[in-house]
């Protein structure tokens, strides 16, 4: 049986520190009786990303044959966000842990 080499395992951990760090950011918004259109997409955006991170985490730690291409999608989407993010107009929706990947 092959070993999983040692690379795959610290990119493994990375995906899941930012995994974690994305759903922190998205339980500590605060969940008010109104909630704006821009925090449905903000809440949407946190999920799905953490959802990525979590499929690249398992891809990376058990040297799956498909985990290059599970890393380059959460490397696509993380890239996307923040390019969109860079081009809004308002900070205040950012999320802590995402502050905190940044």
């Amino acid at each position: 049986m092959k070993r999983t080499p040692t690379g795959f395992y610290v990119c493994g951990l990375c995906s899941a520190i930012l995994g974690v760090l994305l759903a922190v950011g998205l339980w500590s918004m605060e969940a008010g009786n109104h909630v704006e259109a821009e925090e449905i997409l903000v809440r949407g955006v946190l999920a799905v990303l953490a959802a990525l991170s979590a499929v690249a985490t398992e891809a990376l730690w058990r040297a799956r044959p498909w985990a290059w291409r599970a890393s380059v999608a959460l490397a696509v989407a993380w890239g996307v966000t923040v390019m969109a993010m860079s081009f809004t107009e308002s900070d205040e929706m950012i999320a802590p842990g995402t502050v905190l990947v940044l």
